[in-house]
C-alpha cells in the first residue's frame, strides 16, 4: 500500500502506536505554527524533517523544548520498531497490530485513490467550508488548526466503520448537513453520485463532531464557524425583470452560477449556439419579459418567462433553478399577483396557481415569428407557422416548438416518435426513452438501468448495482451487503444465492468460501490457500486445504487433535512438519 505522510496523521499514527510523548510534541509545535496547509510527503522522514525545517516560533522556549524533542527522535528513528527505513514508511503490519483503534489507523494510511462512496465530504461541501474558514476571522488559532485537521483526511478512505459523505446544499430554511452513517453503506448511481437513499441528516456542529478530529475545538469556535457556513447556505437572491436583449444574455450559461446542477444548469437552451432562437423573445418585447435571481456575485441562479397573454394575464412559465430557487420564484409570483405554473415540466401545460389556489386555463398570446424558434416547455403550439404574425398557445395545435436547433423542423401533435419524459417533463425521441412498467410511465434513458432478473429496463433509483456482476437487479431482489471484513475483492451489494452463511451468522461469495473439514465449518477465505496434511496411529492420512489466516500453529494441532479419534502422528502445513508425535521407548 503508498501512503502519503501528512504531519498530523504522522502524530495520530505515533500517538497508535504508544509513542505519546512524541505525537504531544508534533501537537504542540502544529498549534504554535502559522502554517495554513500541510502538503503530503512520500515518507514519513521526509514529512518530519520537512516540518521542523519549516516550523515557526522556534525562539520562544516552549516551542524550542518541543522541536529538541522531535529533532532527537527523528536522528534516531531506524531504531523504532513502527519504521521500516527501507521504504521511509510505517511497517504496517506492526502498527495495525500495535493500533489502539485499528479502524482509524487504516483509515489514516489509506489516503491514496480515494473511492466516492468511501470520501468524506463531496466537493462542493468541503470547498465551501474552506472558502468560509480562509477568512479572516478563522485564518488563524483554531480556524486554522481545524482546516489543517480536516485537509488531512480529503484524500483519505472512510469505510462503514465511520459516519462519512458529507454533503450540504443551499436552503431557505434550517441548514442542515447530510451524510451517510456508519455501518450502513454509500447507495451510487450509476453516474456515482450519492443517492438519497440511505442518508441521514444533521445540524452542522453536530456532523462536524461525527469526524475524529485530532484536536478538540471550544464551543465558542464551533459556534462562530457554525454561524458563518450556515449564512453561507441560507438563499440570497435578488429578483428582478428583464427584457429585450437582457433575456439574451441570462439564457446564456456564461452567467449562471459556477457549478449549477439543478434544472438551471441542465437547460437544453443554455448554449452560445442557441442565441439567435433566444432572440425572438428580445423581438417579442410586449409579450415576455424573464424573471431572474441573482447571487451576490451577480451570478443568474434561477430564471422563468413572463408572459403578458392576449387576456392580459400575466402568467410565468417553467421555473429553472434548485428546489429552493423555485419556491422562491413562486413566492414572487403570488406577491406579483402573476399566476406561475403549477408543475415545473414540458408538460401538465394546463395547471396554474396563482393566489386563490389552483385552476386550469388555456391562453392564446400573439407574437412576432422570426421563423427561427426556441424550444419552448409550455406556449409551444401554433397553426400559424407561415404568417409574420402568429398566435401561441398551450392546449394545442398543427405545430409545437419542441426543438433545441431553431425549430426549422417542426413535430406534428401526436407523433409517435416522441414521449414525455414522467421524470423531467421534457419532450425526447421514443429512441432515447424506456417504458416502465412499473410506473406505467416513459422515462429518458438517461434515468434508467437494464435490471438482470426481470430482462427489463427499470429507474435506476428502483435498483441495486452489483459491483462484482458489474449488473443492476431491482429492489425487490434478495441482495445483502458484504463489506472488507466479508469479501478480500468487493464492498457492495450482493444476491443471496451468490452467497454462504458463514458459522457466526455472517454471509460471504460462494468463490472466497472454502469448507473447513477439520471442524465441519464453511469459513470466509481471509488470506492464501495453504495444504495441510496428516496421519494417525492407524495408519489414515488426510489432505486438505485451509485459509492461513483461520489458525495459528498451536490452534492447528489442537483443531486436528480434537477432530481425529486416534492419537496423531504428524502434521504438516504447506510441506512443514510443524508436529511429529515422539515414541518412548522403555528399556
Amino acid at each position: 500500500m503508498e501512503i502519503r505522510y501528512n504531519i498530523i496523521n504522522v502524530a495520530e499514527i505515533l500517538s497508535q502506536v504508544g509513542k505519546e510523548d512524541i505525537a504531544n510534541s508534533i501537537d504542540f509545535l502544529v498549534k504554535q505554527d502559522m502554517k495554513k496547509y500541510y502538503t503530503n510527503s512520500y515518507g514519513i522522514h521526509s514529512c518530519l524533517r520537512d516540518f521542523l525545517n519549516n516550523v515557526s516560533g522556534c525562539s520562544e522556549d516552549e516551542v524550542m523544548k518541543n522541536y529538541d524533542i522531535l529533532d532527537n527522535f527523528v536522528k534516531n528513528l531506524d531504531s523504532e520498531k513502527f519504521y521500516d527505513k527501507n521504504i521511509d514508511g510505517i511497517d504496517l503490519t506492526y502498527c495495525l497490530e500495535a493500533s489502539k483503534n485499528q479502524k482509524l489507523m487504516l483509515t489514516i494510511v489509506d489516503n491514496m485513490n480515494t473511492s466516492q462512496a468511501n470520501k468524506l465530504f463531496s466537493e462542493r461541501f468541503s470547498d465551501k467550508l474552506f472558502n468560509i474558514l480562509e477568512n479572516g476571522k478563522f485564518s488563524d488559532g483554531e480556524g486554522r488548526l481545524f482546516a489543517v485537521d480536516l485537509n488531512r483526511y480529503l484524500s483519505s478512505n472512510f469505510t462503514k466503520a465511520f459516519d462519512r459523505n458529507f454533503d450540504a446544499k443551499e436552503c431557505d430554511g434550517d441548514f442542515e448537513v447530510s451524510y451517510t452513517p456508519k455501518g450502513k453503506p454509500t447507495i451510487t448511481t450509476d453516474s456515482n453520485k450519492w443517492c438519497k437513499q440511505g442518508r441521514a441528516k444533521s445540524k452542522f456542529v453536530k456532523a462536524m463532531k461525527k469526524i475524529p478530529f485530532r484536536y478538540e475545538y471550544s464551543s465558542k469556535f464551533y459556534e462562530q464557524l457554525n454561524n458563518s457556513v450556515v449564512a453561507a447556505y441560507s438563499l440570497n437572491i435578488s429578483m428582478s425583470e428583464v427584457s429585450g436583449r437582457d433575456i439574451v444574455k441570462y439564457y446564456n450559461e456564461d452567467q449562471y452560477k459556477y457549478g449549477d446542477s439543478s434544472s438551471l444548469g441542465n437547460s437544453c437552451m443554455r448554449y452560445d449556439s442557441c442565441s439567435d432562437y433566444i432572440k425572438f423573445y428580445a423581438k417579442n418585447e410586449k409579450c415576455v419579459k424573464m424573471v431572474i435571481a441573482l447571487d451576490t456575485e451577480d451570478k443568474l441562479v434561477g430564471r422563468a418567462l413572463l408572459w403578458t397573454t392576449d387576456s392580459g394575464r400575466k402568467v410565468m412559465d417553467r421555473i429553472y433553478g434548485s428546489d429552493v430557487v423555485i419556491e422562491k420564484f413562486k413566492e414572487y409570483a403570488i406577491s406579483m399577483d402573476y399566476a406561475h405554473k403549477e408543475e415545473q415540466s414540458y408538460n401538465n401545460n394546463s395547471g396554474w396557481v396563482n393566489k386563490d389556489g389552483l385552476f386550469t386555463e388555456y391562453y392564446d398570446i400573439t407574437v412576432n415569428n422570426i421563423y427561427t424558434m426556441p424550444y419552448m416547455d409550455t406556449f409551444k403550439y401554433t397553426n400559424d407557422l407561415g404568417s409574420d404574425e402568429m398566435i401561441l398557445n398551450n392546449e394545442g395545435g398543427d405545430y409545437q416548438f419542441s426543438g433545441t436547433d431553431g425549430c426549422t423542423e417542426v413535430y406534428e401533435e401526436g407523433d409517435e416518435n416522441y414521449v414525455i419524459c414522467a421524470r423531467s417533463g421534457d419532450r425526447i425521441s421514443r429512441d432515447n426513452a424506456e417504458y416502465i412498467d412499473a410506473h406505467g410511465d416513459y422515462y429518458s434513458s438517461d434515468y434508467c438501468v437494464f435490471a438482470w432478473d426481470s430482462d427489463r429496463y427499470e429507474l435506476e433509483n428502483d435498483c441495486v448495482y452489483l459491483e462484482y456482476r458489474d449488473i443492476y437487479v431491482s429492489e425487490n431482489t434478495d441482495v445483502i451487503y458484504i463489506d472488507c471484513s466479508q469479501s478480500k475483492r468487493y464492498e457492495t451489494y450482493v444476491l443471496l444465492d451468490d452467497c454462504i452463511c458463514l458459522e457466526d451468522g455472517e454471509y460471504c461469495l460462494v468463490d472466497e468460501s472454502l469448507h473447513n473439514y477439520i471442524d465441519g465449518t464453511d469459513l470466509f477465505i481471509s488470506g492464501n490457500i495453504i495444504e495441510v496434511s496428516y496421519s494417525d496411529s492407524l495408519g489414515n492420512s488426510w489432505k486438505q486445504e485451509i485459509c492461513d489466516e483461520w489458525y495459528e500453529n498451536d490452534e492447528l494441532i489442537e483443531m486436528i487433535q480434537v477432530s481425529v479419534r486416534e492419537e496423531v502422528t504428524v502434521i504438516d502445513l504447506d510441506g512443514e512438519i510443524i508436529y511429529k508425535l515422539l515414541e518412548v521407548v522403555n528399556d
